[in-house]
């Protein structure tokens, strides 16, 4: 049980940074867009 609550932390981590990452190139690109 513990292995597989850290595995699915570790993932969730993985997909917020995930998400974090593409928000940020998404507003790097919109400011040199602009």
């Amino acid at each position: 049980m513990g292995i597989d609550n850290c595995g699915v932390l570790f993932k969730n981590l993985a997909l917020i940074i995930g998400n974090n990452t593409e928000i940020k190139e998404k507003n790097i690109l919109h400011y040199v867009g602009n």
